[in-house]
């Protein structure tokens, strides 16, 4: 079957399964899921396969929830050959990151290393350094682990063992479950932190893997906040003043404002201020 894909996004037109031409993500080529599909089933191409239908998430008006009618058309296409799974970009992408994992894995070696050195200072560096690394990964490990848990268990599971919530989960749920997760991270980095002050060994462990926890939950929060913002509400502040690069030069503003206002309150909350 031919297929075909629309300029400067990562949108394809393809036979869904069930025979629909369907406006589909990479991800989900030949599968039911789509964002705008066909009513004629079988057609030799999209062009006259109308009218097209865009899926409604909720009631609005007398407009009910599911597929519903759309304007848009299909005037012409050309067929695009399917590129192969991974792209130039994404290959050099993966031996980049390869290369530098295999490089720390060196680096790694010959820190440790260092372990055995004479010199007291040396070892001390060393040792915080392996610490810090361990701690950094284990924390993204166990906030990848709980995130996931939430994601793709707890909310779409139903009662009672979930909130029975459609899949995938909606950005919204999604930002105010990472927020309140990062919340209660900072909550518990500071409470267990002020009941252990006087215990050196012990602080140091909550300074070191409880930032870490803190930070990465912190980093997913705003990594959601800011694709929502920028990438996908940025289209709606387009007008005669601002181009779609200017909108998003805007809400990415927006977003970095708001990651430094929640620092800061939070920052305040923590002083006791």
């Amino acid at each position: 079957k031919p297929c075909y894909k629309k300029k400067d996004t990562q949108l394809w037109l393809c036979f869904d399964a069930h025979g629909l031409w369907s406006f589909q993500p990479r991800q989900f080529l030949g599968t039911d899921q789509g964002i705008m599909v066909s009513t004629q089933k079988g057609a030799a191409t999209p062009v006259g396969a109308g009218p097209w239908r865009v899926w409604q998430d909720k009631q609005i008006g007398a407009v009910k929830e599911g597929w519903t009618n759309s304007k848009a058309l299909v005037r012409d296409v050309a067929p695009y050959p399917i590129a192969p799974l991974m792209s130039t970009d994404d290959l050099l992408t993966n031996q980049t990151i390869a290369g530098m994992l295999f490089g720390f894995m060196i680096l790694g070696g010959l820190l440790s290393s260092l372990t055995g050195s004479t010199d007291p200072r040396i070892r001390a560096c060393a040792f915080r350094l392996i610490s810090a690394t361990f701690t950094f990964l284990i924390a993204f490990l166990l906030v990848q682990a709980v995130w996931d848990l939430l994601v793709e268990q707890i909310f779409p599971a139903p009662f009672p063992r979930g909130f029975g919530l459609t899949f995938p989960i909606k950005p919204g749920i999604q930002i105010m479950a990472s927020f309140a997760l990062f919340s209660l991270c900072f909550l518990l980095l500071n409470f267990v932190g002020w009941k252990v002050q006087f215990r050196r060994s012990r602080l140091m462990v909550i300074k070191t893997i409880g930032a870490h926890v803190t930070a990465i939950a912190g980093i997913t929060t705003f990594t959601l906040i800011q694709h929502e913002v920028v990438m996908e509400a940025a289209i709606y502040m387009v007008g005669d003043m601002l181009t779609l690069e200017r909108g998003r030069g805007v809400a990415a503003f927006v977003v970095v404002g708001l990651a430094w206002a929640t620092f800061a309150v939070y920052r305040w909350a923590a002083m006791g201020l």
